[in-house]
């Protein structure tokens, strides 16, 4: 997770870098979710892609962008538990441009 600007960046897709094992959902995702917002209130938007992970942090993240009032935009491949947390965002959208 990387904030850039007022969006906050949740890139799970195989183009992140991220090693394979890192391309999920994962237990601790909601704890740094909670604490990059509380960082950076200039965040409105989480950007999200992937292929999902574990449901419950993905049902956490969705209560967290839910209790921010949070919108959430959907980045390339969003299936399985990125899909809860996309539709948790107050407005929806699939970006039309290209984030970090």
């Amino acid at each position: 997770m990387v904030v850039q600007g007022n969006h906050l960046i949740y890139d799970l897709s195989p183009s992140s870098g991220l090693p394979e094992a890192e391309q999920t959902i994962l237990p601790e995702d909601h704890i740094l979710l909670a604490g990059l917002l509380m960082e950076h209130p200039e965040v409105d938007t989480v950007v999200v892609s992937g292929g999902g992970g574990l449901s419950w942090p993905a049902h956490e993240m969705a209560s967290k962008i839910e209790a921010f009032g949070l919108n959430t935009i959907a980045k390339k491949t969003c299936s399985s538990g990125c899909t809860t947390i996309l539709l948790a965002g107050r407005e929806r959208s699939r970006a039309m441009v290209e984030f970090g």
